[in-house]
C-alpha cells in the first residue's frame, strides 16, 4: 500500500518535496529553491548558510 520508508532529511517524490521536521527545514527550504529556480541559484543561497554535514 505505501511505498519504502525513506531514511534521508529531505525527500523528493514527483511533484511532492517533504522533510523530516523543523530540524531540517533549511534544507527543505533549499530543496524548493533548487526546483523553482535551479541548481545554481540553489548552491549561491546554501553558500551562505551555515548547515550541517
Amino acid at each position: 500500500m505505501y511505498g519504502k520508508l525513506e531514511q534521508a532529511s529531505v525527500v523528493e517524490d514527483g511533484n511532492l518535496i517533504t522533510s523530516q521536521g523543523p530540524g531540517t527545514s533549511f534544507l527543505f527550504a533549499l530543496a524548493i529553491v533548487r526546483r523553482v529556480v535551479g541548481e545554481p541559484r540553489a548552491a549561491e543561497v546554501e553558500r551562505g548558510l551555515v548547515l550541517p554535514r
